[in-house]
This record gives C-alpha cells, sequence and structure tokens, in this order.
C-alpha cells in the first residue's frame, strides 16, 4: 500500500498520555464519534481486523467500528504501560489489551458469534497533524483472536495439523508455477 503523508507534528510525552486516555475513552464509549473527532477527515488507519487491512476517512472508520462494536458490544480497552513517543517525536506508540464477549456476528468477514470471551493484545502507532490523527496502526496476534472465536484450530490440534498438510500442497504447486 502506498501512504501519501501529510506534514506532521511533534509532540511530547505530555500530549502523548493526554491523546492516549481521550484515545481509549472513545474506543470504550461504543460512539464512533467520539473516535473520527480525534482524526482527520482523511485518516489513514491500518489494522489486520480491518477487511484489505486498511481504511481511509471518517466515514469508512465509523462503519468498521459499528461493525466492531456489534460483534463484541461490551469490548472494552486498557492501555498496557506508559505511552513511548517515538525518538524523532514524530509519532508515539502505546500496548494495550482489548477484552470482551462475541455476542454478535462479525461482518465482514462474516463470522457467527460464540458467546465467548475474547482477549487480545497490541500496539498502536499514531501521527498526528494539528493533534488530530493522520494516520494509525495497529500491530496484533490475530491468530490468537481467530482461535479464541473458532476460525482458527487450536494450537498442536488435528485440525491445525491437516491445515498445515493442506498449506504444503499449496506451496508446492506455488513453487511450480513461474
Amino acid at each position: 500500500m502506498t501512504t501519501t503523508f501529510r506534514p506532521v507534528q511533534p509532540i511530547d510525552a505530555a500530549f502523548g498520555e493526554d491523546f492516549a486516555l481521550r484515545f481509549k475513552a472513545g474506543w470504550n464509549s461504543h460512539d464512533p464519534a467520539r473516535l473520527t473527532e480525534l482524526c482527520h477527515a482523511d485518516v489513514l488507519w491500518e489494522d489486520p481486523f480491518i477487511v484489505g487491512g486498511h481504511l481511509v476517512g471518517h466515514e469508512a472508520l465509523s462503519d468498521w467500528l459499528r461493525s466492531t462494536w456489534r460483534g463484541v458490544p461490551d469490548l472494552t480497552f486498557e492501555l498496557n504501560g506508559p505511552v513511548h513517543p517515538s525518538v524523532d517525536r514524530l509519532s508515539l506508540m502505546a500496548e494495550w489489551i482489548g477484552t470482551g464477549t462475541m455476542t454478535g456476528p462479525l461482518i465482514p468477514p462474516g463470522f457467527a458469534p460464540t458467546n465467548k470471551p475474547i482477549a487480545m493484545t497490541g500496539v498502536d502507532r499514531h501521527w498526528f497533524s494539528d493533534e488530530r490523527l493522520v494516520h494509525v496502526r495497529t500491530t496484533t496476534d490475530v491468530m490468537t483472536f481467530g482461535r479464541q472465536i473458532g476460525a482458527a484450530p487450536a494450537e498442536g490440534s488435528r485440525a491445525e495439523r491437516l491445515g498445515a498438510a493442506l498449506q504444503r500442497l499449496g506451496a508446492r504447486r506455488l513453487r511450480r508455477k513461474p
């Protein structure tokens, strides 16, 4: 994916801590407006839970947030340690822990509710202009989440071994193609 960055503003630790608390409160409010108000209109948001890996703009962000909260209506996030401004002060990073219960469908991609708890950890990196987000990049363990909701086989299971065998067959076929 090619992205064009607008000039980003330098940030300091105090701004980072304050922003991280507002960002967390926006997520935990379950109101898309609370998060979109923290973002520029053309914010680039990268997250492995977004179909295609990224979205651009308030409308797409609001749609994705509503879909996420429909699937996990009690989803909450906590910061996991301090916020870390980058050395060049052009971005900040924060570790987080998210928990909830998957009581609704996740559409897209079309996962059915499990009524089971989920827990995930990750790191967000944020870039700013005019004290609003211009870019968010989330890194998280999607496989663990997939296992929690039954979308991926349990580690060490017969289904995992079968999946690995099928991948090896597919890889052999891919190696033969020019």
